[in-house]
């Protein structure tokens, strides 16, 4: 492969690592105008970085065309209702808090004294990152979510500026409780307040916009930590994500790994088939346990109890590096469509697949054509060799597989 360019830019110093960092942007900009306008330093900066109005971008206006193609696909969470529902479920300082009784399991395990750095992996809101952060031993934590707002959201609360978040994360709660005699129902409003953070947190954390499908390695950290993000995935993809993630890693290197065990719609997660796609990846089971803890998937879910599922709690070392032969690739090429290569899209490509109308860069293209009719990981490497960076060849595959365009697979 050639060697790796660094075209990364930065928003409010968050930098975005991404494969089309001015495409983000552009969508990032259009998200925020929508659901937070009032944080018109963020857009200027963005409109400042790109180097024109987004408003005025024509192939970003036919690219709407696409339907598959969603903002939360695209940039992660922005919907501000979600973020503070999830902000609540971490930070919020009342009895509904969740991840105190995560902080506390974690504080009864040994899990983070083997490390001295943290990379989180769908931080979220980072309340995990501040919680490692305020650890004696850790000296470093990086942050890493799809959603800049997210962990833009997730800052603001770790360096106590509430001033700079959204409006609506001032707005006061409604909880609702029902009598005791079951027959009449009432609502309390409560004061937005959030959970201070630790005195020593924000110093060693830095944050970046990645997508996990797309971890070009290896991660800078001794620790690679994903909590909760698989309960956004199941099935082959979610076999998928966690094989991206173990190809993200050196040897030496570790994982934790925490997941509830819900039943998704189109497959459950099941803790024996994450396990072995560690071994098979050539991970050393460290730790291994399933917890009862709490974590409410619901959009609002004020005034019931907390829900608690089965959670896997698994920690890992990778001792060998296994060579990319051992992965196969799944797709279907009886479910392509019609190609429309108009070149008044700029760069893009037009594809119909399994009924929907899918816009992918020339570059994603080309390596989702050559899936159809490659099998292995590595013969599908070599092809691109010549032709693009292993950066470009490595967010190709990210974007393909978190689309679900393509998963992959041990042998």
């Amino acid at each position: 492969m050639k060697t790796i360019r660094n075209s990364h830019k930065a928003i409010k110093d968050i930098n975005i690592k991404v494969g089309n960092p001015s495409k983000y942007l552009r969508t990032l900009w259009a998200a925020i105008n929508e659901s937070c306008p009032e944080l018109k330093d963020v857009l200027t900066e963005i409109e400042m970085e790109l180097g024109y109005d987004p408003r005025e971008d024509k192939v970003a206006t036919l690219n709407s065309a696409d339907e598959s193609f969603n903002k939360t696909g695209a940039i992660g969470y922005y919907d501000q209702p979600l973020l503070i529902s999830i902000a609540d479920r971490e930070w919020i300082d009342s009895e509904y808090n969740e991840f105190n009784e995560l902080a506390s399991y974690l504080e009864s395990k040994p899990l983070f004294s083997s490390a001295s750095s943290i990379y989180i992996c769908g931080a979220g809101v980072c309340r995990m990152g501040d919680y490692v952060s305020s650890l004696e031993n850790i000296k470093s934590v990086y942050c890493s979510d799809l959603s800049w707002l997210a962990l833009y959201v997730g800052r603001m609360l770790i360096q106590r500026e509430y001033h700079k978040l959204p409006t609506l994360f001032h707005a006061p709660r409604l909880f609702y409780q029902v009598s005791s005699d079951f027959n009449a129902i009432s609502a309390q409003s409560l004061h937005a307040k959030f959970h201070p953070s630790s005195e020593r947190t924000g110093k060693n954390i830095q944050y970046e916009v990645r997508d996990a499908f797309a971890l070009i390695g290896p991660t800078p950290a001794e620790l690679v930590c994903v909590p909760y993000l698989l309960d956004l995935f199941a099935g082959d993809q979610m076999k998928t994500l966690v094989t991206r993630i173990c190809q993200s890693m050196e040897v030496g290197q570790q994982l934790l790994i925490i997941s509830t065990l819900l039943f998704h719609p189109v497959g459950e997660r099941n803790p024996q088939e994450i396990v072995q796609t560690l071994k098979t990846f050539g991970f050393e089971i460290d730790y291994l346990d399933i917890a009862q803890l709490p974590y409410t998937f619901s959009y609002y879910n004020y005034g019931a109890r907390k829900e608690t599922w089965n959670t896997l709690i698994v920690k890992a070392t990778k001792y060998k590096q296994t060579h990319s032969r051992n992965l196969k690739l799944l797709t279907d090429a009886g479910k392509l469509g019609p190609v429309d290569e108009d070149t008044s899209l700029g760069d893009d490509v037009h594809i119909t697949w399994q009924d929907r109308k899918i816009i992918l860069s020339r570059n994603h293209f080309d390596v989702f054509q050559k899936c159809l009719s490659c099998v292995d990981y590595s013969d599908l490497y070599e092809s691109f060799a010549n032709k693009m960076t292993a950066e470009e060849f490595e967010h190709a595959i990210g974007a393909l597989t978190s689309r679900s365009l393509l998963c992959l697979q041990a042998k």
